[in-house]
């Protein structure tokens, strides 16, 4: 039974050199930790992990649809693999990105925690790993969260968010909601993206998200933000009845 539980989504246009060069970046933090720590990879396909890892597999048939195509799901896919891990045990889940690698303060900062917190590091936008220390560091990025398991049994991704866009922003907005101390006092390596202006907006995503250019991974800021504040009006109209 982990302790420890990492959570992160390789899905369909994922590269799978990328999911390879995730655990070649971070194989030695994961192994310090023995039986203490899982790896759970969402995806739509059984891959070849460590051993200390393993595939939790969201068919492409349980996506949503985006005029009649299945449209990818940052939300729920995340969802499913976090279900996983609170399943088997673990007592903090760390949320992340395939295309995160970890430096060891913040890994050790991200578990440490107890009820009453949440851990979302800001990221540090590098071109590459080898270039990991010049990267620029943009707090707008909210797309790592640490967390026990019982704030994780309450707290969950929106999964009315379809493609990319504001799911990790209405996390934020949920887990201050629910009165715990957020914690951003530690940073952690995002690779290969663009750099970061430093005040985008949480949730926006970038224009090099993958599956971006063909429309299974579309920038659904907006949509998903107005749905969430009409979705919010018509609860507060309801509890005021």
């Amino acid at each position: 039974m982990p302790r420890i539980a990492v959570v992160f989504v390789s899905y369909l246009k994922v590269p799978e050199s990328r999911l390879r060069e995730h655990f070649a970046w971070n194989d030695e933090i994961y192994r310090t930790y023995n039986d203490e720590l899982r790896v759970y990879v969402v995806s739509e396909v059984e891959h070849d992990l460590p051993d200390y890892a393993e595939t939790v597999i969201v068919p492409i048939e349980q996506l949503p649809l985006l005029d009649g195509m299945p449209c990818f799901s940052l939300a729920l896919t995340k969802n499913i693999g976090n279900a996983k891990a609170l399943a088997d045990g673990a007592e903090v889940v760390i949320c992340t990105d395939v295309d995160v690698t970890w430096e060891w303060p913040a890994f050790e900062r991200l578990h440490a925690i107890d009820d009453t917190q949440a851990v979302i590091p800001i990221y540090r936008m590098a071109e590459s790993f080898a270039a990991r220390d010049a990267g620029e560091l943009d707090r707008g990025c909210t797309g790592t969260v640490g967390m026990t398991a019982a704030n994780w049994n309450k707290i969950h991704f929106d999964e009315n968010c379809i493609g990319y866009g504001f799911e990790d922003g209405i996390l934020v907005w949920e887990i201050k909601a629910a009165g715990l101390c957020v914690i951003r006092d530690c940073e952690v390596n995002h690779i290969a993206h663009v750099p970061g202006d430093g005040i985008r907006e949480p949730g926006h995503g970038s224009e090099t998200c993958w599956g971006r250019s063909n429309g299974f991974n579309p920038d659904c800021f907006w949509p998903n933000l107005i749905g969430w504040r009409q979705r919010a009006r018509r609860a507060k109209r309801k509890q005021n009845d």
